[in-house]
């Protein structure tokens, strides 16, 4: 593995995930039905006996899909404060129970209907898994019980939110090794030193093109590329048809698993050879600073 670390940063200092925590909450989910804990055709009624009763319309599928059709605004900066449920949730009124938080947004749509990408849809789904392990009998200990521990992964912080739920949308920490273990992980089809830990072919439908983003999409870009059940996406993703990406690898590492959360951090995955990047947007000109390491020169395609 090739590693360059800069501005200060070491091989043991735990990074910030954003986003790519979804992908966590992905495996987890997997894991859960693999064990017969869940269904993704379930009303997350089941878990969350507070919601109200149109909730029992949204399954874990649309939680995973974006799909729930619940007004949420997704909005960090170039906007006020005060419009951005995603804010709310994770600093503000929602940060005691994210769950009931989301819950508490009225609907814009029929669950299934339109895609919009939500943080708040995750922590549902986030709920629902806790309490899916929870009625097994499992403790909180699952998410490295039955992922990182197997993966070798000993860096990795899953915070929970004031209800003890896990914030499975955004606050995963864990070093840009242990990183690059998880999405060696996934490049292997779930699979780790001949031990299979997700489902067969929860990789393959997760990386399907998302029904609801077919259907209407409200936030995306024209040529977003979204994965069936989020945050898990294959080469060619839209980032890489738009940046090629010149580094120090072998000449057959020709497949790429892209992953990404917010501030622009993008880890690549190469298939030989685990290689985890993060972009850097905190200059002066976000739009060109992709990275500061002189190893990974951006080069419009």
């Amino acid at each position: 593995v090739y590693a360059r670390y800069a501005r200060s940063w070491t091989p043991d200092q735990p990074h910030y995930a954003w986003s790519m925590t979804k992908s966590v909450m992905n495996a987890l989910t997997g894991i859960a039905v693999g064990r017969g804990y869940l269904s993704i055709d379930a009303s997350i009624c089941r878990w969350m006996p507070f919601l109200r009763a149109d909730h029992c319309r949204v399954q874990v599928r649309h939680t995973l899909e974006f799909s729930t059709g619940l007004d949420w605004r997704e909005t960090y900066e170039n906007a006020s404060n005060q419009e951005s449920s995603v804010l709310a949730m994770l600093y503000g009124v929602g940060s005691g129970d994210a769950a009931r938080f989301v819950a508490s947004h009225p609907f814009r749509d029929p669950p299934g209907a339109t895609y919009m990408y939500s943080s708040g849809d995750t922590n549902l789904l986030s709920r629902a898994v806790e309490q899916a392990f929870a009625a097994a009998g499992e403790d909180a200990d699952y998410p490295w019980r039955y992922l990182f521990e197997p993966l070798g992964i000993t860096s990795a912080t899953l915070e929970r939110d004031a209800s003890g739920t896990p914030v499975g949308s955004s606050w995963w920490y864990a070093t840009p090794r242990d990183m690059a273990r998880f999405g060696y992980f996934l490049s292997r089809d779930g699979c780790w030193n001949d031990r299979r830990i997700l489902p067969p072919g929860w990789l393959a439908s997760s990386t399907e093109s998302n029904p609801a983003i077919r259907m209407r999409r409200l936030d995306a870009d024209p040529d977003d590329v979204q994965g069936r059940r989020h945050r898990v996406l294959r080469a060619p993703s839209t980032c890489e048809r738009q940046l090629r990406l010149q580094v120090r690898a072998p000449s057959d590492a020709t497949r790429t698993d892209h992953d990404g959360g917010h501030r622009r951090h993008h880890p690549f995955h190469r298939a030989t050879l685990p290689e985890t990047i993060w972009p850097d947007d905190r200059g002066t000109n976000a739009a060109s600073t992709t990275v500061r390491d002189e190893f990974l020169r951006p080069s419009r395609a």
